[in-house]
């Protein structure tokens, strides 16, 4: 589960272009595709861009496996479209992406988003909030919202 955190942490900063960075022949030999599909569902990433991945491990002379793929994909979805996420997304003022979760995570997602984008405005508005401190605060809200996340997922 902390590996899961980690890799969510990590990759809520990459997820600043809707696109995914291209595979290195190491990745493409590393063979943890459930990982790379959790990273591009994080990142909402195109439904197309499994066929991405396969051309560019296949430059290398590799395949994927599909299946842990999409089982990591949607994994990744479904972890992005949480208030929790959302609110972070919203905080950094990222494209929100909604259309990309589930019907019924939606409303939830976007009620985190708004959350974000209003605590980002307030602190950009904040003339006595230094960017050092902006940081700090950031930081704070995002290791509060991992702990809260790595609590909901042990109770369930």
């Amino acid at each position: 589960m902390s590996r899961f955190l980690l890799i969510l942490a990590s990759l809520f900063f990459l997820s600043c272009s809707s696109t995914p960075p291209k595979l290195s022949a190491e990745q493409c030999e590393a063979d943890d595709w459930r990982a790379i599909g959790i990273s591009d569902g994080l990142q909402a990433a195109n439904d197309n861009q499994i066929l991405r991945r396969m051309r560019e491990c296949k430059r290398y002379g590799y395949s994927i496996n599909v299946e842990d793929y999409k089982y990591g994909y949607v994994d990744g979805i479904l972890h992005r479209c949480t208030e929790r996420y959302g609110e972070l997304v919203g905080y950094e003022v990222l494209p929100a992406r909604e259309e990309v979760c589930p019907e019924a995570r939606r409303a939830e997602y976007m009620r985190g988003y708004e959350k974000g984008r209003q605590n980002s405005v307030s602190d950009s508005l904040d003339p006595l909030l230094t960017k050092p401190e902006a940081r700090k605060r950031r930081e704070a809200r995002e290791k509060e919202l991992a702990e809260r996340e790595l609590a909901r997922q042990k109770k369930q």
